[in-house]
């Protein structure tokens, strides 16, 4: 079932406190689950999944 409704770049960043040739990017995800209402560790499951795929595809890196 489809669960991500929309992925949209709110913010991207560069400058002192980012590498150089690199950015900060953040990113608004919408969850629209049409079978039932998400629960908490759903919903971290699927964030989760989201991060490991930027961090394994896109090689990116989640910043502290």
């Amino acid at each position: 079932p489809l669960l991500i409704k929309s992925v949209n770049i709110f913010d991207v960043y560069q400058g002192d406190k980012i590498e150089k040739n690199k950015k900060s990017i953040a990113l608004n995800v919408v969850f629209e689950p049409q079978e039932k209402t998400l629960n908490e560790s759903e919903i971290n499951l699927i964030s989760d999944k989201i991060i490991y795929n930027i961090k394994n595809e896109l090689k990116g890196v989640l910043r502290d």
